[in-house]
């Protein structure tokens, strides 16, 4: 072993948490044998960013890379996955205990909509020894609008509403391993390894500029827009109308409704819902969190609810 993962951390919390991860063994056996003595270097060049499905139906993916891009980070691989119940859970394990069931179940429709893109950047403008996921986690923003700068990704992404959120980033190199391990299988894995190693400061920005247009081409745009969507749906059918106008005074009034009394209204599995029209209305009306001592994780959000703040998660 070329060096202990444990230092790839600065939490002790994520040590602990992840002693026993199998996801982050199996990826961290396969780094080891592929980069050699040169791991360390590579874990703190690269970072990994995630688009969610929202990016793709709401077009920003190539405001995203564009990001990326304006900040020094070169994109040298873009991987295409899809989210399944399960992985989506496993990547999110140690912080999802907030949850309630009914934002677990809103998760799995949302998460599952589309086909996404996995991109690695190799950071072009070290910053004393910054790793490279720790910068990018930087400038990612909070995902509470009244804790992020006017600089931050998400600011410029302009999300709808705290749940809709476009994107993840790998905050740490410990998670660049883990993540990886949950995301691909052996093959595909080792292959993004190789491509990685053979790739060093190559420049992937048009080949990556396809695999959107292959997507956009793939899934139509949605505008994300909640009163759009309640309109759309009201017009659907005259039982629709009457249970849009009650989710529009939930709304009003800041209000929750349970996932069963929500899809009882509006079922997303119904051939004529536009699933974005559910969705968006949905990250609207769902409870967003449950009473827990603390999560398992001290992301972003975590310590902001340990200051006595709402969190949301993601």
């Amino acid at each position: 072993m070329v060096m202990d993962w444990k230092s790839l951390t600065l939490m002790q919390e994520k040590r602990d948490a992840y002693s026993g991860d199998l996801y982050l063994r199996e990826c961290w056996a396969d780094m080891s044998e592929i980069f050699g003595a040169t791991l360390p270097n590579v874990l703190g060049s690269i970072a990994l960013l995630n688009l969610k499905p929202d990016a793709v139906v709401g077009r920003r993916m190539r405001n995203i890379l564009n990001f990326l891009v304006d900040h020094q980070f070169l994109p040298i691989a873009a991987v295409p996955i899809q989210f399944t119940r399960h992985s989506m859970r496993e990547l999110w394990r140690y912080d999802w205990n907030v949850y309630p069931v009914e934002r677990l179940a809103f998760s799995t429709v949302w998460y599952t909509a589309t086909e996404i893109l996995l991109f690695v950047v190799q950071d072009l403008r070290a910053v004393d020894s910054l790793a490279a996921a720790r910068r990018l986690s930087g400038l990612k923003g909070h995902c509470v609008a009244e804790n992020r700068r006017a600089t931050d990704l998400r600011t410029v992404l302009c999300p709808p509403n705290r749940v809709l959120n476009f994107v993840h980033v790998a905050e740490e190199p410990i998670d660049i391993v883990r993540e990886l391990g949950i995301l691909l299988d052996r093959n595909e894995r080792r292959s993004l390894m190789m491509e990685i190693k053979n790739n060093d400061q190559l420049n992937r920005y048009d080949t990556i500029l396809g695999e959107i247009d292959r997507l956009e081409k793939l899934y139509p745009e949605h505008d994300l827009d909640v009163s759009a969507s309640l309109k759309r749906l009201a017009g659907s059918s005259r039982e629709r109308a009457v249970a849009v106008d009650y989710l529009r005074k939930v709304i009003r009034k800041g209000q929750k409704i349970g996932w069963n009394d929500l899809c009882s209204m509006i079922d997303p599995l119904s051939q004529d819902i536009d699933r974005w029209d559910f969705i968006s209305v949905a990250s609207n009306v769902i409870p967003i969190e449950r009473e827990v001592s603390s999560p398992d994780i001290l992301t972003d959000e975590a310590i902001l609810r340990r200051s006595k703040v709402s969190r949301a998660g993601g």
